[in-house]
């Protein structure tokens, strides 16, 4: 297993935007079913959004997928700016499963 983390931040006006589609994702991930792939997104209280993708093969299982191509314009637009900080401390804070692919029990 080889996960892949991302990690961004999305403007307050903008994150049930960013959730939706997101959502939208899921919904034809689930009906395209691909094989090798484990992905889930999570949504922290402060506009974060991580991604977290495992798959096995060298086809990219987001190619085909419709939902994906329409998440990903405007992503930079949505993006909150980042902060500028000396050192960035630990932080736990709740966090919501937006979708997940396999990458959970009881699938």
């Amino acid at each position: 297993m080889s996960f892949t983390a991302i990690r961004y931040r999305i403007k307050p006006e903008l994150r049930d935007e960013n959730r939706i589609r997101i959502e939208a994702v899921f919904a034809e991930l689930t009906k395209q079913a691909p094989e090798d792939l484990r992905y889930m997104a999570l949504q922290l209280e402060d506009g974060t959004f991580i991604h977290i993708v495992d798959r096995d093969s060298a086809d990219d299982p987001f190619e085909h997928n419709a939902a994906f191509k329409a998440f990903t314009v405007g992503l930079n637009d949505r993006q909150a700016e980042p902060t500028v900080r000396q050192a960035e401390p630990t932080v736990r804070q709740p966090a919501r499963v937006v979708g997940q692919y396999w990458m959970l029990a009881g699938n």
